[in-house]
């Protein structure tokens, strides 16, 4: 289905792109060094 290939592509996407935000400008996780 289409549907389930672009919730699949936006998960993709947004993980990384989450997990990035987070290790450049978050300020919760700035005890961890990496």
């Amino acid at each position: 289905m289409v549907l389930e290939f672009f919730v699949v592509v936006i998960a993709a996407l947004a993980f990384p792109t989450a997990l990035l935000l987070f290790m450049i400008g978050g300020p919760h996780y700035r005890d961890q060094p990496h």
